[in-house]
């Protein structure tokens, strides 16, 4: 699988549907903006400021689970309106996050292990590191940072190795609405199989445009006194990230339907033999 053929065929499905893939994504970040703000604005002391907190956390999985659904429908040319992705995310909500809880099982050793790497980093520098040096330990203790920096950098590469193995989970629950959490994520494991790299590489593939999104934003910054100039560098920033978000999500989509007719082509050879 190339990554320039599966960015081709997204920006392909993309082709009159590039407002309604952005005005979906601009509905999901005010949706989750407008709870952050709200959130900030309460007083620490407020006992309803946790429950916003929890709300801010706990909306983002059904959001992000149907947004995805929205997308799959998009790709294949299903009717979809803007807001349906809250309305399928919501009316998933249980599912969507199951789904999410299985996947965090499956890479609980490497999250355990980022924990305790940032533990260690952070006792050995706030903790230990004036004791250490005030004794004459401090080698010792650069070396546990440095172990612990080790220990943080593979935990991370492990996390992503294994979290692409469940990567299609949400794609995978799309097609089969009468699959469990735990099959969902054991299928979306079978169809990864050999292609964690290809989507590894392909998600490379858009750093060069994450980049030039931000060229506006700097174009903004400077000329901060200017405020007609921030307002269009700002406008052209919110809206080249927009775009970059539905030609990835776009692509990701395209990479689950390439792999379900890998998978489909497969299976039909090893019929015939």
């Amino acid at each position: 699988m190339i990554a320039t053929n599966i960015r081709e065929e997204a920006r392909n499905s993309l082709k009159g549907k590039w407002k309604k893939s952005m005005i979906m994504l601009l509905i999901e970040a005010l949706i989750l903006g407008v709870v952050a703000v709200i959130n900030n604005a309460i007083k620490e002391s407020s006992l309803i400021k946790p429950l916003f907190a929890l709300l801010e956390t706990v909306i983002q999985v059904p959001l992000a689970f149907g947004l995805i659904h929205s997308f799959i429908k998009l790709k294949r040319n299903e009717d979809v309106e803007y807001f349906d992705f809250v309305k399928i995310g919501f009316s998933n909500f249980k599912k969507s996050w199951a789904i999410c809880f299985r996947t965090l099982l499956k890479m609980i050793v490497p999250i355990i292990c980022i924990i305790v790497a940032m533990c260690l980093i952070f006792t050995m520098i706030f903790v230990g590191g004036i004791a250490g040096i005030a004794s004459g330990a401090g080698q010792q203790t650069l070396g546990l940072v440095i172990l612990g920096i080790l220990i943080y950098v593979v935990a991370i590469a492990y996390a992503v190795i294994i979290g692409l193995k469940y990567a299609l989970s949400v794609y995978v629950a799309y097609d089969n609405l009468d699959m469990s959490a735990k099959e969902v994520v054991e299928k979306s494991e079978e169809l990864m199989s050999g292609h964690r790299g290809d989507l590894f590489v392909l998600l490379l593939s858009f750093i060069g445009w994450a980049l030039l999104c931000y060229v506006p934003v700097l174009f903004a910054i400077l000329s901060c006194i200017i405020i007609p100039l921030v307002i269009i560098f700002g406008a052209c920033a919110v809206a080249a990230i927009l775009a970059l978000g539905s030609y990835v999500a776009m692509a990701k989509v395209c990479f689950y339907d390439d792999i379900l007719q890998l998978n489909s082509e497969k299976t039909t050879v090893e019929v015939q033999e």
